[in-house]
């Protein structure tokens, strides 16, 4: 299963490399290079972090929309409380900080949801 890690802290750009034995995994660290890198990639899930250094990383995912209505997203954010803004559908948020075990079950169950199964849901660590 192919995932494109949107991140731009080392910390968790080692951390999604880190799943490399159980996906395969492209790091993106800037927010506009996404859609370049999407077509190229092909990716089943997109790992989005939020706090982006160009575009807030919900702006990149409602922007994605028009163009890939089906690919599953997952927020990772320690700074954002999904309660207060209403994110796009197919998407799933996971606060930080969590484990890797825990990233890998969400992504590998976001590659399986449908749209109507995937909307605005939280995980907990």
């Amino acid at each position: 299963m192919r995932v494109l890690f949107v991140v731009d802290n080392g910390q968790w750009v080692r951390a999604a490399e880190g799943l490399a034995e159980r996906f395969e995994v492209e790091v993106v660290p800037v927010g506009r290079k996404v859609p370049g890198r999407i077509r190229d990639y092909d990716p089943h899930v997109l790992v989005l972090d939020i706090k982006l250094p160009h575009l807030n990383g919900v702006t990149v995912a409602h922007l994605l929309r028009e163009d890939w209505p089906d690919l599953p997203i997952v927020f990772a954010s320690d700074e954002y409380d999904p309660s207060e803004a209403c994110l796009p559908e197919m998407t799933a948020f996971l606060p930080k900080p969590y484990s890797a075990a825990m990233l890998a079950d969400l992504i590998t169950r976001a590659a399986t949801y449908k749209s109507d199964s995937f909307c605005g849901r939280t995980f907990r660590r």
